[in-house]
């Protein structure tokens, strides 16, 4: 959408995949992962292409919560980075974490006391439309300063896709 330079705005000359946003950057590698990342985890942890890296943090049963909360907080803290020249990181955002962690840990303790979890799973997909009939599903994207760019698919009852655009 030609929204943005495809290098990591730490580094400058790396191209911005995925893994280096989340965990390879040595601004999140050095300054969060390696204050929370537990010792017994870390080989596999720093070695590890992006689909089993996620098998493996997810697998883990409280690690789990520290890492889906920490790749949260991540992507929320370089996309206010990216966006908002006010945006200051914290000195310790690895203790902005674990705090957060806590409180969904007493959240759930609560609700679970309250007798008030709700463990009804609903899944979230594209729905085909009634017989006869199609369905457009849309996206967008902006910049603060004048760049923007949308897209959309319209798809039939038999979720064939009809026709697609882009413009940015």
């Amino acid at each position: 959408m030609h929204l943005g330079t495809p290098y990591c705005f730490h580094c400058g000359d790396i191209v911005e995949t995925t893994l280096h946003v989340l965990r390879d950057c040595p601004l999140v590698m050095l300054v969060v992962w390696m204050n929370l990342v537990p010792q017994h985890l870390r080989e596999g942890f720093f070695t590890a292409e992006l689909h089993n890296w996620i098998t493996i943090n997810i697998e883990q049963p409280k690690w789990s919560h520290y890492w889906a909360t920490t790749v949260h907080a991540l992507w929320e803290w370089r996309n206010k980075a990216l966006h908002y020249d006010d945006f200051v990181m914290f000195v310790k955002p690895w203790e902005v974490i674990c705090s957060r962690v806590k409180h969904y840990y007493s959240y759930t303790r609560v609700q679970t006391i309250a007798g008030l979890s709700n463990n009804n799973v609903e899944y979230i997909r594209w729905k085909p439309p009634d017989d006869g009939s199609v369905r457009l599903n849309t996206d967008g994207a902006s910049k603060r300063v004048g760049f923007a760019g949308c897209g959309g698919v319209l798809r039939g009852d038999n979720s064939s896709w009809i026709c697609g655009f882009m413009r940015d």
